[in-house]
């Protein structure tokens, strides 16, 4: 999952760069294309980056474990069982996130009353 993150913001960061290009904003078909994508990105974005960081953090106190310090294990032990059960709600919540885009989502529709 960490690597399809990765993938993901490294496009998500493409898109930015893309957007800025003044050449690309002449296009304005294309540009409203990405911006759409863009903005359909970003809370996936926003969650995937606190994933990684909390990732990042359970991988710290892992090795907090393996030392000798009896208090900071006893610290890194608290810390790792609140961010393992964070980790897994952010987990679940970029499943969700992640599901394929339907194109018919950005369509107007027609309600009649």
């Amino acid at each position: 999952m960490i690597n399809k993150l990765k993938d993901i913001i490294s496009h998500y960061d493409l898109l930015e760069k893309q957007m800025v290009d003044p050449a690309l904003i002449n296009n304005q078909s294309r540009y409203t294309e990405l911006a759409k994508e863009h903005s359909r990105l970003k809370p996936v974005i926003l969650k995937a980056k606190e994933y990684l960081l909390i990732q990042q953090n359970i991988d710290e106190d892992k090795e907090i474990l393996s030392g000798e310090d009896e208090e900071l294990i006893d610290i890194a032990q608290e810390e790792l069982e609140g961010l393992e059960k964070e980790l897994l709600n952010l987990e679940e919540e970029l499943k969700v996130l992640l599901l394929p885009h339907d194109p018919t989502d950005d369509k107007n529709t027609i309600i009649e009353v």
